[in-house]
Parts: C-alpha cells; structure tokens; sequence
C-alpha cells in the first residue's frame, strides 16, 4: 500500500498488509502530520483507513487535515486570521470527506484490548476490516496494574502486530 511519500516508499516499499509498522520520532516533528498525509493518500486510493487518535480529538485531527490539504497557515487561523483564505480555499472541497473512506476516532486510554474488540465489532457490524489502522501514538495507551511505561508499548505492539496478522491488515503505530 503505497504511502504517497516517495522517500519512504523507496525506503519500506510501502505499508504491508498483516505488518506492523512503527513511525517513531521526537515529540513536535511531525509524525502525526505524516500518518494523516499517508492516511489521506490511502483514502484517495479507496483504501479503507481507521485512524485512532489517542492524543487528539476528531475536531483537531479534522482541523489538521484541512490545514494540509489547503495549505494554509495553520499559526495564523489558530490565531484568528486567515479565514477569507481558508473559506477560499475550502470550496472546491464540498463534498471532498463524504465519500472519503477514512474513519477518525478518538479517545483517550484505547488499551490494546479495546482495540483488538474495535476491529471486532466492525466485522460483527459487517462493515468488514479497514485496509490500515493508524494509532496515533501508541505512549498514551492504557497501562495496565503492575506493567513499566516500556513493557505496556511492548505489549501494546505485540497485540498491534498480532491484530494486524489476525485481520491481514497493514498497521501504522506512532
């Protein structure tokens, strides 16, 4: 599943089903940015994308999104301006996200359990498995009594992979 990013695609050859892929990196340099660049890039293929954000609510993720997609400045709408230009830009847009198959949610805690039950559900719901689970950002996952910050994102990409095999679904973990 091509991500969209050339260097990347070069480099991992594209998401994979039944893998599990981590995109790790320092705090404010843009991971997140990129999993939704991928995210969307997927969608736009008709690739089913469930993006679980335990960092972010759906508003936000949307709002970044929207700041990708028109290019704008994002420091200058969080600050009020820029609105003429955003609402500009934003037109050719109707109707961009209704067909898009791509489904946010948030929450904070997601434990890996609750997520592996997630995927459950869709399949019991009959809208099948999406094609990439992105977790955005698997450090504020739920850690369970007695488990170290390291053995909880262990097991959490434990599970992550074992959802990924079970499903044949590619997996991006932030």
């Amino acid at each position: 599943l091509p991500t969209g990013l050339t260097l990347l695609d070069e480099a991992i050859w594209g998401l994979h089903r039944s893998e599990l892929t981590v995109l790790a990196g320092r705090p404010g340099e843009g991971k997140t940015a990129a999993a939704l660049q991928i995210s969307l890039h997927l969608a736009d293929l008709h690739k089913r994308v469930l993006f679980l954000s335990l960092e972010m609510t759906r508003e936000q993720i949307t709002e970044r999104m929207l700041i990708q997609l028109t290019q704008c400045d994002a420091w200058n709408l969080r600050r009020g301006g820029g609105l003429a230009e955003l609402k500009a830009k934003l037109a050719p847009l109707d109707g961009f996200f209704k067909d898009l198959p791509l489904r946010l949610i948030d929450g904070t805690g997601y434990t890996a359990e609750q997520v592996r039950h997630l995927l459950q559900q869709m399949v019991e719901q009959g809208g099948g498995v999406p094609d990439v689970l992105v977790v955005d950002f698997v450090q504020l996952a739920s850690i369970e009594q007695g488990q170290s910050p390291p053995q909880a994102i262990q097991e959490y990409l434990r599970v992550l992979k074992e959802v990924a095999m079970r499903y044949k679904i590619a997996v991006l973990a932030l």
